[in-house]
């Protein structure tokens, strides 16, 4: 479990650390969870899943985002594949 995994780092080494957390989870055959609020954070994931050495992951990605209903005030957790997250990362579609 990894709370605010991007928390204090720069944008541009996001890219270096979901590599190597990506990359520790499949060697290590073990299963991440990590919370994210920050959209960079997001896109370097993205970005990450998108190369071609880790392609291979791409099905073994589960993305959450929580939606409080404002009339009930009940929390839903949308889940979205690789695929789903790609789209809305790419068309800057608010998923935090």
């Amino acid at each position: 479990m990894l709370d605010e995994v991007d928390n204090g780092l720069h944008y541009l080494s996001m890219p270096v650390m979901w590599q190597a957390i990506l990359y520790a989870a499949h060697e290590c055959r073990t299963q991440i969870c990590a919370t994210n609020h920050n959209i960079d954070s997001l896109y370097s994931l993205n970005q990450v899943l998108s190369q071609e050495s880790f392609l291979h992951l791409q099905d073994d990605i589960s993305i959450y985002t929580l939606r409080k209903e404002l009339s009930s005030g009940t929390l839903h957790a949308l889940h979205s594949n690789y695929a789903q997250f790609n789209h809305l990362t790419e068309q800057d579609i608010e998923i935090r």
